[in-house]
């Protein structure tokens, strides 16, 4: 199967493989603030990708929303270059033009991001959930995406909150770090 959806019905099917795996036992409501960054790979090259945003679960469902910013570095057939100017300084021109032009266009861009995800965790124990979930990216590109992601915790207060993750959809991946941290005070039916 090709196309968009694709990371989304794997996703979902790994996802509901894997309901009836044995976990450990994690709290049944909680939700904290997030920060992410990964390395980014596209179609047209390798950027960076940083956001922010809440991450929660309720049982075993986890969902997020993230807005951020991705570092993209100047493209290798961009028509704008740094020119040396031999006293010591360079500056920013467009090779179609010859004129000099914004250092802006000279170096990496950054372009927002937001996206919102949820998903299960399929498996785990004391020391470690594992999640998989479907999002929705909109940004560079706007796509649909899978997750796989390992989250750290247990005794080890060091590790309690750091996640790793890798993420895909049609035309990128990208593999980083998440790290929760503070409580966020959620909404819903109190635990049995």
């Amino acid at each position: 199967m090709r196309g968009p959806l694709r990371p989304l019905i794997m996703a979902a099917a790994i996802a509901l493989a894997g309901t009836s795996s044995a976990f450990g036992q994690a709290p049944q409501r909680a939700a904290a603030w997030a920060v992410q960054a990964g390395i980014v790979g596209f179609e047209s090259g390798v950027g960076i990708d940083f956001t922010a945003g809440i991450s929660g679960h309720w049982r075993r469902v986890v969902a997020g929303g993230f807005v951020g910013a991705l570092m993209l570095p100047q493209a290798e057939d961009s028509r704008y270059y740094r020119d040396d100017l031999g006293n010591g300084q360079s500056r920013c021109r467009d090779s179609e033009t010859g004129r000099f032009a914004s250092d802006s266009l000279c170096g990496p861009s950054f372009e927002p991001t937001a996206s919102v995800e949820a998903g299960l965790r399929i498996a785990g124990n004391e020391v470690a959930q594992y999640v998989i979930a479907a999002g929705m990216r909109a940004g560079s590109p706007t796509t649909p995406y899978g997750v796989a992601e390992v989250r750290l915790g247990g005794a080890d207060q060091l590790l309690r909150g750091f996640n790793i993750r890798m993420a895909g959809g049609e035309n990128f991946f990208t593999i980083g770090a998440t790290y929760l941290f503070g409580n966020v005070g959620i909404p819903g039916p109190r635990a049995n």
